[in-house]
């Protein structure tokens, strides 16, 4: 629809932080300042989370996640905290969303596709389902994998000829880069299997090994 900007969508305006009603402009141009601004608001939802766990909802929540039925026995209404769980996701979603039009500079729907949601069910299982923390070990890690290592797929150590090898006989020239997603499917899978936990399951014996050390 050409309301919404039409195939080519919403050019994103000036990342103001200022009140331009009151005269005053705080606009973030370069890419280093809307880092700094999406480090801070991070870091502010994620201390709002976890404060909210340490609360009657919060433990409402773990105990959901637990076990519904043995939630629902001692008097915890599903339907109500499943439906704020989902409210509380959807905002979180929303600045996450917002932020990441300003980034990119506009708004259209492509970049929001069925692969992203399944990149972001990765970082959760790999960082550790039902932890704040482990979430947080799963986006750094699955993000750095991305951009750093599965970017660029034949420039691998030890791997990256075998699989440009692979891919010129079996397959195209784009299907080097699906190997990217093969590898972070695997990763899920042996995250599934070996360590059900995660990353947050690593870090629990670790802190429980450092706490009993040398005993």
């Amino acid at each position: 629809m050409d309301f919404f900007g039409g195939r080519t969508g919403i050019q994103a305006p000036p990342l103001d932080l200022g009140i331009p009603q009151a005269g005053f402009s705080l606009i973030l141009k370069t890419d280093v300042a809307k880092y700094y601004l999406i480090l801070i608001v991070t870091i502010l939802l994620t201390v709002a989370a976890r404060n909210m766990m340490k609360t009657r909802v919060g433990r409402a929540f773990t105990a959901i996640r637990d076990s519904d039925i043995a939630a629902e026995v001692i008097g915890v209404n599903l339907t109500a905290y499943k439906t704020l769980s989902f409210a509380i996701s959807a905002f979180y979603a929303g600045i996450a969303g917002g932020l990441f039009g300003f980034v990119l500079g506009f708004f259209n729907p492509e970049p929001f596709n069925l692969i992203l949601s399944i990149i972001f069910l990765v970082m959760i299982v790999v960082g550790g389902l039902g932890s704040i923390s482990g979430a947080v070990m799963g986006a750094v890690l699955i993000t750095w994998l991305q951009f750093s290592l599965l970017k660029n797929v034949k420039e691998m150590p030890y791997i990256g000829d075998f699989l440009v090898a692979i891919s010129s006989r079996w397959l195209t020239v784009v299907g080097l880069e699906n190997f990217a997603s093969i590898i972070l499917g695997l990763i899920m899978i042996g995250i599934i299997i070996f360590e059900p936990l995660g990353m947050f399951g690593v870090w629990l014996r670790l802190k429980k090994y450092w706490r009993t050390w040398p005993f």
